[in-house]
């Protein structure tokens, strides 16, 4: 089975998002999509930033392969309505991590509409700051609701008399 405890140890930890696709090859992964993270003054070859990256592991044949994280760049909705403003523990590293360097510039008139530089905080404050100001904004807590038990809805309500017009 395992042939030395550091094999145990590295098999116990491996996470879901850090495990290799099964038949994917790394010339499946859009280029246009894996570049985005990495960073700029990176000299790294592709097979060697795709794993700094979590993008890429070795499998137990030794081929570097996707992960899963590598494939999906996505978070898959692991978390229950209820709990959303407790949790701050990433259920996905290495997903996270990488919504974690997607840079946000989305601007309106040249402002920026976030103080956040990144698509995601890694501390997983963002729902405590939603229902925050949306109570000190509009008076009441948002509606979160699990649609069909995969999609999330939030509702935010509108924001009260600001100005007293």
């Amino acid at each position: 089975m395992f042939n030395s405890t550091h094999e145990l140890l590295e098999s116990q930890e491996t996470r879901f998002d850090e495990q290799a696709v099964p038949n994917a090859q790394l010339n499946d992964l859009d280029p246009a999509l894996w570049q985005r993270f990495a960073n700029p003054q990176s000299q790294d070859h592709r097979d060697v930033l795709l794993t700094k990256l979590t993008m890429a592991t070795q499998n137990a044949d030794g081929c570097l392969r996707p992960t899963v994280a590598g494939v999906l760049m996505a978070i898959p909705n692991t978390m229950t309505v209820d709990s959303m403003p407790y949790r701050q523990a990433a259920r996905n590293e290495a997903i996270t991590s990488l919504l974690a360097k997607c840079p946000v510039t989305a601007k309106a008139n040249d402002v920026p509409m976030t103080l956040r530089s990144t698509m995601m905080d890694k501390r997983g404050e963002g729902v405590p700051l939603v229902l925050r100001l949306t109570q000190n904004l509009a008076g009441k807590l948002p509606v979160y609701t699990l649609v069909d038990e995969s999609e999330l809805l939030l509702t935010i309500p509108a924001a009260g008399d600001l100005l007293g017009a």
